[in-house]
This record gives structure tokens, sequence and C-alpha cells, in this order.
């Protein structure tokens, strides 16, 4: 018989991918039998597929820094985050006391948006599980290196400009390493660390030196679905509009097709206004028809998936990227680069194209691609059996519910009579 948990849930998640796996996740597990309920901060996103249509989502208070005058320190001109964590620690704190006080079996934690890791696994007593994502800024060059010693400036040698310049380096540099530090041990603290790709599983090991499993997230089939439509001249991307979704490599590649090139529509979430503003001089310039779609609803976006030719999907060192797995639950082939995380979801010349990451491979690539309808038409049917077969919400939830039960069962073993009961 099917052991049934109460399972306990923390994140701060932002609108995207990642709130979206945790909702499915949240709605899988509550109809196999398991009972679950969230805490989160007042920063988390509560509107995007909100978990209190589900279960039981508990807000919990987070002291936000605030500057006390005008003036600012030169901690707070450093970027200084060492208040910032320690407030993170108390609200973990708070919400650790109160799982531990209401009998739950194990814990679920997602990624934070200012973080990643939190040390809400070190301050409860709860099995725990962290789905681990490392903070790309401190370590990738994204967009720089931070770790890069700045270059000296041509007033170097006035004492005062000088000695500010060098106090906030130091603050800063300093700053970083006490992120990173918190960081490794937070994700420490948990009693195992999963991750949606293999790739984002070597990022840990490589940021981290800590072990992690992949447990690949699924797709609602049923939600993001062939509707029959007849497939519509354009190509379509989903993502955040930000560098890290590279808009102008897509739109550059898109100027390098024969007129009539097919116009491009990006739906996004999160949006920089002023790399929005940069992208769509360039694609006026380069002849490119560019629409950018805000915050649409699911109905809106499946409607857009059976309508386009192809997705065109670029983002750089994407962690998984569930844009192109709900592109071919629409029957929708897709164009993509052929790195990171992207490289588990596309199956190269069955339900898409990965081409190298230059301007002109992606251009012939979806040149290709767009200019043959019979093999793009099939594609997208390869596509949709691909995702039902291997990423359903079904064989995701079983795979999530398996690690659950294999943690809360271990630490319940090796604890013995010191394992908090209900």
């Amino acid at each position: 018989m099917k052991q049934t948990l109460r399972i306990a849930v923390w994140h701060n998640l932002s609108s995207g991918g990642a709130k979206r796996v945790l909702h499915d996740q949240v709605r899988g597990l509550a109809a196999s039998g398991h009972h679950v309920e969230a805490w989160c901060p007042s920063t988390a996103d509560q509107s995007f597929l909100p978990l209190s249509s589900l279960i039981n989502e508990h807000v919990v208070p987070l002291r936000q820094s605030g500057h006390a005058s005008e003036r600012l320190t030169l901690h707070e001109l450093a970027g200084d985050r060492r208040d910032d964590i320690a407030a993170m620690d108390e609200h973990c704190r708070c919400c650790g006391a109160q799982m531990d006080g209401q009998g739950f079996d194990v814990l679920l934690v997602h990624s934070c948006r200012y973080f990643r890791t939190t040390a809400i696994g070190r301050l409860t007593r709860l099995p725990s599980i962290l789905v681990a994502e490392p903070y790309r800024p401190l370590y990738e060059a994204s967009p720089v290196n931070v770790w890069a010693a700045p270059r000296r400036r041509r007033h170097w040698w006035v004492p005062s400009r000088g000695l500010l310049t060098a106090a906030t380096n130091a603050l800063r540099l300093q700053s970083q390493r006490i992120q990173v530090r918190e960081e490794i041990a937070n994700a420490q603290g948990f009693d195992r660390l999963l991750s949606y790709s293999s790739y984002t599983r070597e990022s840990i090991r490589r940021s981290y030196g800590l072990e992690a499993t992949v447990c690949y997230p699924g797709i609602d089939t049923d939600a993001f679905s062939m509707l029959g439509y007849e497939r519509e001249p354009f190509v379509i991307s989903v993502g955040a509009v930000c560098p890290d979704k590279n808009l102008e490599f897509v739109v550059e590649a898109l100027a390098r097709l024969p007129e009539p090139r097919p116009p491009l529509v990006w739906v996004g979430d999160q949006v920089e206004e002023d790399y929005l503003r940069r992208v769509s001089g360039l694609a006026r310039v380069r002849g490119v028809g560019l629409e950018v779609r805000r915050l649409v609803s699911d109905a809106k976006l499946v409607d857009l998936l059976n309508r386009a030719t192809l997705m065109v999907y670029a983002p750089r060192l994407e962690p998984l990227g569930l844009a192109p797995l709900e592109a071919a639950a629409c029957g929708l082939p897709v164009v993509a680069v052929a790195e990171a995380g992207v490289r588990e979801t596309v199956v190269h010349g069955s339900t898409g194209i990965l081409a190298p990451a230059t301007v002109d491979a992606f251009a012939k690539a979806i040149g290709d691609l767009f200019g043959k309808p019979a093999q793009a038409t099939a594609m997208g049917l390869a596509a949709r059996d691909h995702v039902v077969e291997r990423w359903s919400m079904t064989s995701a939830s079983a795979r999530l519910e398996a690690h659950l039960t294999e943690v809360f069962e271990s630490v319940r073993n090796a604890r013995g009579s010191d394992f908090p009961a209900h």
C-alpha cells in the first residue's frame, strides 16, 4: 500500500517556468493523496499560477532592507547583502518552526528569486529536498565575470575618489564571497539535491562541489495540446525579454532570411524595458517584424503555439527550458541552440533542430525547416508523441514522489527514536 505523506513546500519564485513546474508538482502530489501545504515570503509571485488555488499557502513576512536616509553607506554602495541574508534566515527560521510544529513528514524546497538557496534546510528538523539551481551571476560570466579585478581608472591618483573606489570594490568582493559561502552551506543543509537537467546537475557540482540527482519535470499535455489549427507563417519564442534569453540573436538570425521573412511573436512574462527598446530598434533596422506579447493567458499561449509554424529558441545556457516542451506538446517543432539543458528537451532531427550557437547557422536551420512544411508537420507530430511518452505529468509526479518517500524513510531510519512523530 502506497504511503501518503504530509509534505511542506517552501519557495520564493517569480512568474515563469519554475513556478509552473512547482504548481504542477503540487497539483500532482495532492492528486496522489498526499497532504501538501506551502510557505513563502510576500516577495514570491502569488498571482501567477497561485498555489493557494490548490492548497493552503502560508505567506510569512520577510523583513526588507531599506535606507534610513538618502545618503548611502559604503556597504549599500557596494551591494552588501549581509542584512538581506540575515532577514531571509529569520524568515526561514520562522517557517521551519511552523512546519516542525505541524507534524509534516518531509520538506520540498524550490529556489529563492534572490539567493537561489536559503537556510531553511538547516532550520527545520524535517527531512528535506532542494530543487537546486546555482545563482548564475556568481558562477558564470552572466553578463560579466564578477570576480574579475576592476580596471584602474585614470583618476586613481585622486586620494578621495581612489580610496572610495577601492573600498567599494573590496566590500563588493567580500559581499559576493559571503553569498557564495552561504549558498554552499545552505545547499549542504539538505538531505538530497535534485536538478531538472543533467546540465544543471553538472553546474551544481561545479558551483557547490555537491552531488545532485536529475529529476525531470513534466508537461501538462492536456492543457498544452494540439488543436488542429492551420499553421500560419510566423515564428514564436517564449521567455522573459532580457539579455539572457538572447532576443537580439534571434532577430539577427531572422534578418538573414530572404524576404518575405517570417515575423517573430515573442511571449514574455517579464520585460526589461531598456533592452526591449534596443531590440525593437534593431528589428526595425534589420527589417524583422517583432511583436511582443506580455503576460498572456495559458489559453492564448496554447492558441499561439498551435498557429505558429516554428518555435525559435536561443537562450544562453538555459538550465532546461520548458518552452520547447510546451511547444512540442502543441505539435510545434523547435529550432534551438545546441547548448545547456535544451539539448535534453529537443531531439535533433526528430522533434526539432539543434543548431550551433552562431547567427548564420541558426538562420540556416530556421530557413531550412520553415521552407519545408511537410517536414515541419512530421516533426511536430513526433514532438507531441515524445512529450506524451517521456515528459508527462504522471511520470514526473511519480519521479518526484519516489524521491520524497526515499528521503523520508532514509532519514527516519537513520534517526530512529529521535525522528519527530506526528
